[in-house]
């Protein structure tokens, strides 16, 4: 039986050229995850919706060396994962590997070069820009992504995180290779970046990786800080859709890890309606009044206040009365907050449930972007349950008046009339 690890230790230095490094030795089985983040997602876009997530998607389709199919296979050869990804902050590149010389070499050395040297052919370009068009006229038949669409539009306004991560199909359709080599030019750089480390090898080879991945960046210009989001002044929007369910997405502007209220906000989260089965929102939604299959809060983080999120999806002739039943619920739990024996509950699940934040690799490493990106204390998860049992009720109550604003939320039903 494997071990529970209940603390990592998290070295922490800078490379000679000035990138941060987070690193987590870890020999439990001999694999090493590399990740360099960059402040690079889609709120630096502009006017070029998609720009960000274009880039990205193109970094393994060909180098001046290898083009899309060699590179995969030179991943696959040596049982290599290797990914590329963006959100609205940032964009990340990763690999997954044995540590074996023979296997990890040769993946580090494709690694370094699909990261310091795509090539963005014009061929490559115009075939990733018709996949991303394709998907844009799919996602036109899904009724959570178009509630999703809207809600961040008049959530959001004119801020950079307005618009899809995908772009639209206006803004796409306008990109042309060079926006990208320039973008690339632009943001995957030294400055804009942070590099993480997890797995099978020691301090000294975790400084060489370091060393090597920044050394093959240029330098750049550090990142921008993005604009500060207002709060809406709230609107109630029904898109038509022909499906018998109506999918339901509301909320308002939520808060970032700086908030002082962040633990009691995201525990009273949990007990209004993070948690699937056993929230407030689920008993009374699902469990009495049969209105919907599912319902669920969450928060998201950027560098700027993230949103909080209500999605359910409800029968369509069942509509007005699921709202009237949310609204009602939602501010009960604003005014009065959670009870004693539901904050008792949701400690224990959350600290019971908190090793599994340390299960592999890729976990850590998702904590470690968390942590360097949103600039969080190295001891953020040393004292995580520490402080979420240090939660009150009055706390959570006061935060709940304190953020939460019925007449800001913003409202997106999507289905029949």
């Amino acid at each position: 039986m494997s071990r529970i690890v209940t603390h990592v230790p998290i070295q922490h230095w800078q490379t000679l050229s000035g990138v941060p490094v987070l690193f987590v030795e870890r020999h439990e089985i001999p694999m090493v995850d590399i990740c360099v983040t960059f402040a690079a997602g889609s709120a630096y876009d502009k006017e070029k919706y998609g720009l960000s997530q274009l880039t990205n998607s193109l970094l393994s389709q060909g180098t001046k060396q290898h083009d899309a199919d060699q590179i995969a296979a030179g991943f696959e050869e040596v049982g290599a994962h290797f990914t590329a990804n963006s959100d609205r902050d940032m964009a990340l590149v990763s690999f997954r590997s044995l540590t074996l010389p023979k296997y990890f070499d040769a993946a580090f050395h494709l690694f370094i070069e699909v990261l310091s040297s795509p090539s963005f052919s014009p061929h490559d370009f115009l075939r990733m820009q018709k996949l991303v068009l394709s998907a844009l006229q799919q996602q036109e038949q899904m009724p959570e992504i178009i509630a999703r669409n809207a809600f961040y539009k008049n959530l959001y306004g004119t801020h950079p995180y307005a618009h899809s991560v995908l772009g639209n199909a206006e803004t796409v359709t306008a990109l042309v290779s060079e926006d990208v080599t320039q973008f690339y030019k632009e943001f995957y750089v030294r400055k804009k970046a942070l590099l993480l480390i997890v797995g099978d090898i020691t301090r000294k080879k975790a400084e060489a990786i370091a060393h090597q991945c920044a050394a093959s960046l240029a330098e750049g210009e550090a990142a921008i800080s993005l604009p500060i989001a207002a709060n809406n002044i709230g609107l109630n929007q029904h898109i038509i859709f022909p499906s018998e369910q109506t999918h339901i997405l509301m909320g308002q502007l939520g808060f970032n890890y700086e908030d002082p209220y962040f633990f009691p906000l995201l525990l009273g989260n949990y007990i209004l309606g993070g948690s699937s089965l056993t929230s407030r929102l689920f008993h009374a939604v699902r469990g009495t009044h049969g209105l919907a299959y599912s319902i669920f809060t969450t928060f998201s983080f950027y560098q700027a206040k993230g949103p909080f999120n209500l999605l359910v999806q409800t029968r369509y002739t069942e509509t007005r009365k699921t709202l009237a039943l949310i609204n009602k619920l939602l501010s009960e739990f604003i005014n009065k907050g959670p009870t004693a024996k539901e904050l008792a509950a949701a400690k224990k699940k959350i600290t019971r449930g908190f090793p599994l934040t340390f299960a592999s690799n890729a976990n850590i490493l998702e904590q470690l972007y968390k942590i360097g990106f949103y600039h969080l204390p190295l001891g953020y998860l040393d004292h995580y349950c520490e402080k979420i049992n240090a939660v009150t009720l009055k706390q959570i109550q006061q935060a709940f008046e304190e953020r939460f604003h019925l007449k800001q939320f913003v409202i997106i039903r999507v289905g029949k009339r």
